[in-house]
């Protein structure tokens, strides 16, 4: 997945989730934290963040599996993203 449709799914990301008022506050903030830090690795100029030793695309597939119960609309966007990281070599 090139950079630019993990930018895309990154965008459709964020305007699902301004349409899903119902998420809980607590996954919607880990969600944005999540962005980020994939916003940060798609654009190399930022310092890269650490968290521990889960790789970014293993912590997205964990947020996405989260949400796949009550938000899959949210879990499918999650998991196109972590799959561009995964191709990427993030």
């Amino acid at each position: 997945m090139p950079q630019e449709d993990l930018k895309q799914s990154l965008r459709s990301l964020q305007d699902e989730l301004a349409k899903s008022p119902s998420v809980d506050p607590e996954l919607r903030a880990l969600l944005a934290s999540l962005a980020e830090e994939i916003d940060d690795v798609l654009h190399p100029a930022a310092p890269p963040r650490s968290q521990g030793e889960e790789s970014l695309t293993e912590r997205t597939s964990s947020v996405r599996q989260q949400f796949e119960e009550d938000h899959p609309q949210l879990a499918a966007i999650i998991g196109r993203i972590a799959d561009g990281l995964s191709q990427l070599g993030i």
